[in-house]
C-alpha cells in the first residue's frame, strides 16, 4: 500500500533500501491465536535493498509489527465469565441478561464457552473490578503510509481490537508503529491513549479538540525528524506531534493538542522542506488545504484541484454518500433545500465538524473503519450474531442494476445500507444520519429489514455511492484459454446454484417486497423471544430476522446454507453481546406460513449458524482472504478442503473436484473474477 526508499545523502543509489508496508496484518507465525483474539496477529514492512534488486539477485525481508498488550482502554467482560454472568443476576444488574431461553433474563448458565473471561475463577462482578475493566490489547491493520526519519520507519495504522464486546472505544485504535532499523525492533503507541486525556470541549460542533485518530492514513515529516504531521482521514484534521526525550511521538495532549481543519475526507499530507507550510489532499473536496505551521494557522481550506461534480448529477449524490461513508464526525441528514428529490448541497458547503456526534463518538470511527473504500478490514469481529469476518462491499449490488441486491450479513439480518444506521448508534456511539429531520428524530423508524430509502438523504446518498461506485479490484485474467474453459466448466457444475448471477451470489432481495420486509421490527429483546414477525412477503420464510428462505411455484430458494464450517462446540462460536439470546438454535416451523421458530437448546450461549450463512459475493475474493465466517480459512486451498457440497452428499469440494489440475484451475478461476468476468445464470 505505501512505499519508503532510504536516502544516506550522497549521489550513490545502490546502497540504498526500500520498504513497502503490506496493507493487511497476517496471522503470527506460528499460529498462536486465531484471528478474533487482540493478539493474533502482526503487521508487515517489507524490505530489500536497491544493489539486489539491480542485480536480480533481491533477497526480501520483513520487519513485524507486534500487537500492543494494553492499548490503554478498558472492556467490561462480566457476561463473558460464567461466575460473573450469574453473581450480576444476584446484584439485579440484568442489562446483560434479558437474553435467557424464555427471555426471562435467566441466561447466565447457558454460557456455552467462556473464552473471552480474563479470569474464570473470579466472582467480582462489582463495575470497579477487574473482569469489569479489563485491559484491551489491539493489532496493527491497514498499513496506509510509510516514511523514514533518522534510520526509524514510522507507519501509521488503522489498530483493530477484535475481542467483545463491539464498542466504539474498544474496538478501533489510531495507532503510530515504529521500526529501528539499527536493531530492528518495533514499538507501536495509540494515539487514543494520549487523546483522551483532553478535556471535552463545550462547544463540541465548532471545536477539535478531543477529536480522536480516526483512520490515520498518512504521516509526514521534517527533514530533521523533529517536527510530525499525522492526518485523521475521518476527523478532517492534521495533529501535530514531535519526538519525547525517548523518542516517542508526542501530541502535548495534556497541555492543548494543535489540530488544523482540512477539506473533507484528507488522504494524504506533505511538509514543505523548510518546515514552515503544509499541505493536504482532500480526496473528497477534490481540494488542497495549505496550512501555516509557524503561526499554527490554516491558510486556506479548500484550494481547488479539480472542479466537484454538479449538484443534481448521480455523480454528485454519490460524492455525497462516499462522505457519509467515511466521515467519523456526521453529515447533514438533508442534503436537498427544496425537497424536490435533488441534492442540491455542495460537497465543499459541508463542514462535518458542525455534525460532530452523528457518525460516531468524538470522531472515533466511520463505516470506512472497517470497510476501506468499501472493500474489507480482513478482521474476524465478535459481533452479536458471532465471529464474523468483515464482508466486502463490493458484491452488495449488481453492477449497473441497484434494484439487484444482495440480503446483508453473514446472517441475513439486515436487509439495505440504511440498516446499518443502527451501527453509527450503537457500535460507534453516535446519534446516526436520521437523528434531526424537520426536528423529528428519524432513527427510530429504521429497524432490521425496516425502510431502505427515504428516511434520510445522507442514508439514500450512502446507499447510492455503495451501489453505483464500489467495484471489484482488477484482475488478470487466465491467461490459458483450455484452463478457463476447464475452470468454467467446473465452476457451473458444482458452485453457479449458490455463486450464480451478477453479484455473484443468488443472495438478492430483488425477489421479493423489501420496502420494508417486515412491517415492525423483527429484533425485540431478542433475537427469538417474539415468537416470529411476519414478513409482508408470504414467499418468505424467516427466522427472528434472519431471511431464510424463498418459495415460489413450490420451489424453495435457501438463502442459509449449511456448508461445513459452523460447529456449535468451537470455543469461539459464541455471542459477541450478550443483549440477543443465548442457545444454540434449530429451526422449526411450517415455511409456507412464512414464519420458522428459532429454538434454543441448552447447550449454551452459542453463535448463530447452525441453519446456515448468507452466501457471499465471489467479487473481489482475490483480495478478502482470510475466508468463511469466521475468518478460518486462510486460503482458497483450506476452502477447498472444508467447504462441503450438499447435492454432492456433503462431500467438500477437493473431494468432488479431485483432479489436481481441475482443482488448480478453479482456484486461479476464482482469483481473476472482477466485474468483467462473465457470471453466470
Amino acid at each position: 500500500m505505501a512505499i519508503a526508499i532510504s536516502n544516506d545523502g550522497d549521489t550513490e543509489d545502490r546502497d540504498e533500501s526500500v520498504y513497502v508496508t503490506r496493507f493487511y496484518s497476517e496471522l503470527i507465525d506460528p499460529v498462536n491465536r486465531p484471528d478474533g483474539f487482540n493478539d493474533a496477529k502482526a503487521g508487515k514492512i517489507l524490505y530489500f535493498s536497491v544493489a539486489d534488486s539491480l542485480a536480480h539477485t533481491q533477497t526480501v525481508k520483513e520487519y513485524q509489527l507486534l500487537p500492543l498488550a494494553d492499548a490503554g482502554f478498558t472492556a467490561d467482560r462480566r457476561q463473558y465469565c460464567l461466575n460473573t454472568r450469574a453473581a450480576l443476576q444476584g446484584i439485579g444488574d440484568t442489562v446483560f441478561f434479558n437474553s435467557g431461553p424464555d427471555n426471562s433474563g435467566n441466561g447466565a448458565a447457558a454460557l456455552a464457552h467462556d473464552t473471552f473471561c480474563p479470569d474464570t475463577a473470579s466472582t467480582d462482578a462489582t463495575a470497579e473490578g477487574a473482569i469489569a475493566n479489563n485491559p484491551q490489547g489491539a493489532y496493527t491493520n491497514n498499513l496506509h503510509g510509510i516514511t523514514i526519519r533518522n534510520n526509524t520507519l514510522y507507519i501509521p495504522n488503522v489498530g483493530a481490537s477484535p475481542e467483545p464486546p463491539v464498542k466504539f472505544n474498544v474496538n478501533f485504535q489510531a495507532l503510530i508503529s515504529t521500526v529501528n532499523l539499527t536493531s530492528g525492533h518495533d514499538k507501536t503507541i495509540n494515539l487514543n491513549s494520549l487523546i483522551k486525556s483532553e478535556v471535552q470541549p463545550t462547544n463540541e460542533t465548532e471545536s477539535l479538540d478531543r477529536l480522536f485518530g480516526n483512520d490515520l492514513v498518512a504521516i509526514e515529516a521534517s527533514t530533521n525528524g523533529k517536527d510530525f504531521l499525522l492526518l485523521s482521514r475521518g476527523g478532517n484534521y492534521v495533529l501535530r506531534a514531535t519526538l519525547d526525550n525517548n523518542g516517542t511521538l508526542d501530541i502535548g495532549a495534556s497541555e492543548g493538542a494543535v489540530r488544523f481543519q482540512t477539506g473533507n475526507i484528507p488522504s494524504g499530507v506533505v511538509m514543505s522542506l523548510d518546515g514552515k507550510r503544509a499541505y493536504t489532499n482532500n480526496e473528497v473536496n477534490t481540494s488542497v488545504t495549505a496550512i501555516d505551521l509557524v503561526d499554527n494557522q490554516v491558510i486556506s481550506r479548500d484550494i481547488s484541484s479539480s472542479k466537484p461534480p454538479t449538484p443534481g448529477t448521480q455523480e454528485h449524490r454519490n460524492l455525497l454518500g462516499k462522505l457519509a461513508f467515511f466521515t467519523a464526525l456526521g453529515t447533514p441528514d438533508t442534503l436537498d433545500r427544496d425537497k424536490d428529490g435533488v441534492f442540491d448541497m455542495e460537497v465543499r458547503e459541508i463542514d462535518p465538524l458542525s455534525f460532530r456526534g452523528k457518525a460516531s463518538d468524538n470522531g472515533w470511527s466511520s463505516c470506512a473503519s472497517c470497510h476501506e473504500d468499501g472493500y474489507s478490514d480482513n478482521v474476524t469481529w465478535f459481533f452479536p450474531t458471532g465471529p464474523r469476518q468483515t464482508i466486502p462491499l463490493e458484491g452488495t449490488f449488481a453492477n449497473n442494476d441497484p434494484a439487484d441486491q444482495r440480503i446483508l450479513n453473514w446472517n441475513a439480518v439486515r436487509g439495505s445500507v440504511t440498516d446499518f444506521n443502527n451501527n453509527s448508534r450503537g457500535v460507534q456511539g453516535g446519534t446516526g444520519f436520521a437523528s434531526n429531520i424537520d426536528g423529528i428524530d428519524k432513527s427510530t423508524t429504521i429497524f432490521n429489514h425496516g425502510p431502505t430509502q427515504g428516511v434520510s438523504d445522507a442514508l439514500d446518498a450512502m446507499s447510492e455511492w455503495v451501489a453505483n461506485a464500489i467495484r471489484a479490484p482488477i484482475m488478470p485474467d487466465l491467461v490459458d484459454a483450455n484452463a478457463t474453459a476447464s475452470a468454467r466448466n467446473t465452476f457451473e457444475a458444482y458452485c453457479s446454484a449458490c455463486h450464480g448471477g451478477a453479484k455473484w451470489t443468488k443472495s438478492s432481495i430483488n425477489r421479493f417486497d423489501t420496502n420494508p420486509t417486515f412491517e415492525t421490527d423483527p429484533l425485540g429483546a431478542n433475537f427469538f423471544a417474539q415468537g416470529g414477525v411476519k414478513p409482508i412477503d408470504p414467499t418468505l420464510s424467516v427466522a427472528g430476522p434472519q431471511i431464510r428462505s424463498l418459495t415460489i411455484g413450490g420451489m424453495v430458494t435457501s438463502f442459509l446454507d449449511d456448508v461445513g464450517t459452523f460447529a456449535a462446540g468451537n470455543p469461539l462460536e459464541l455471542r459477541g453481546a450478550g443483549a440477543i439470546g443465548g442457545g444454540a438454535i434449530t429451526a422449526t416451523g411450517d415455511p409456507n406460513e412464512g414464519l420458522v421458530t428459532a429454538k434454543q437448546s441448552t447447550q449454551g450461549f452459542v453463535a448463530l449458524g447452525a441453519i446456515g450463512f448468507n452466501t457471499p459475493s465471489l467479487l473481489g475474493v482475490a483480495t478478502s482472504a482470510p475466508y468463511f465466517h469466521d475468518g478460518s480459512a486462510a486460503s482458497l486451498s483450506e476452502v477447498f478442503a472444508r467447504h462441503t457440497l450438499t447435492e454432492q452428499g456433503g462431500d467438500t469440494i477437493a473431494n468432488v473436484v479431485s483432479d489436481a489440475d481441475a482443482l488448480k484451475n478453479l482456484r486461479n478461476f476464482l482469483l481473476s473474477i472482477d466485474d468483467q468476468t462473465p457470471p453466470f445464470n
